[in-house]
């Protein structure tokens, strides 16, 4: 019986210390498990607090992405208007450009057509010049044999200027032509006659004494008739072209010297024929390039 007390308090005794064994190894385990998962847990906070930041982050990243979208957008716009704007200022300037160009190439025709005038004006001058020359020169050899106080020529501010005393065609106070009178003006009409191109003014002068006798109201009447009497002698004798041909009196009003004296009053009594070119030809290429 003592044996068996001893075996059963010894099975008693191991029954126990194996239990306890066992409980404290579950024991350990369930704390690591609770360790594992307070671990566990502590991770998964800091992953959601990782998360919410991460979320965070990106929340602020789609918001500064969605403003950089917005400025580059506006960029785009202000990009498209700055372009609309140069091509508009290219656009003008290209156009003012080619305007000046037409302009300038106009100018340069106009210039050119000008210049073209200018020279065909020179050389209508030169040309102009040239003939009147020639008439003065036959003049000057027709009239060699009269003196200077009776018939004198020159050339002076593009006329010839032909200048006859009244003692050489006229008796005093008279407005009618003497026998060397015509002679000399047959002489002139000679040469006039050959030169259909050119214009001829008679012009009567006196000095400043009254004109004695009834015949003449005054001065200014005897030159007038005394130019009219030699127009007439060139057109009728000499069959000058009348429409070449002008009459005019000056009177005492144009001297040429001195009335106080009585050679300057011989000087002033006097016809005087001025020739010059005839300028239709000149007056046209004028008018044609408005110059």
């Amino acid at each position: 019986m003592r044996y068996l007390s001893i075996i059963f308090a010894v099975l008693l005794f191991s029954s126990c210390f194996v239990s306890k064994k066992k409980f404290d190894a579950e024991t350990a385990q369930r704390e690591s498990y609770e360790a594992r998962s307070m671990g566990l847990e502590r991770d998964l906070n800091r992953a959601n607090d990782t998360i919410a930041t991460l979320r965070n982050e990106l929340t602020d990243r789609e918001g500064r992405i969605t403003s950089y979208e917005q400025q580059l957008t506006s960029l785009d716009q202000e990009k498209e208007k700055l372009q609309n704007q140069l091509n508009q200022v290219v656009g003008n300037a290209l156009s003012q450009q080619e305007r000046m160009g037409t302009e300038l190439r106009t100018k340069q025709n106009a210039l050119s057509e000008k210049e073209g005038l200018i020279t065909d004006l020179q050389t209508t001058i030169r040309q102009r010049e040239e003939a009147l020359r020639e008439v003065m020169d036959k003049v000057k050899n027709a009239v060699r044999l009269y003196s200077r106080e009776d018939l004198s020529v020159e050339m002076k501010n593009g006329k010839v200027y032909i200048a006859l005393s009244d003692n050489l065609l006229f008796r005093s106070g008279s407005a009618k032509i003497d026998r060397k009178g015509k002679a000399a003006i047959g002489t002139l009409a000679e040469v006039l006659v050959a030169h259909p191109d050119m214009t001829i003014v008679v012009e009567g002068h006196t000095d400043n004494v009254p004109a004695r006798g009834s015949a003449f109201e005054d001065n200014w009447d005897l030159s007038v008739l005394r130019a009219t009497a030699v127009v007439r002698l060139l057109t009728d004798e000499y069959k000058l072209d009348p429409n070449q041909v002008t009459a005019a009196g000056k009177g005492e009003y144009a001297p040429k010297a001195d009335n106080t004296a009585a050679d300057g009053r011989a000087q002033n009594r006097r016809i005087e024929i001025m020739v010059e070119p005839k300028l239709d030809e000149i007056y046209q290429l004028v008018r044609s390039g408005s110059l």
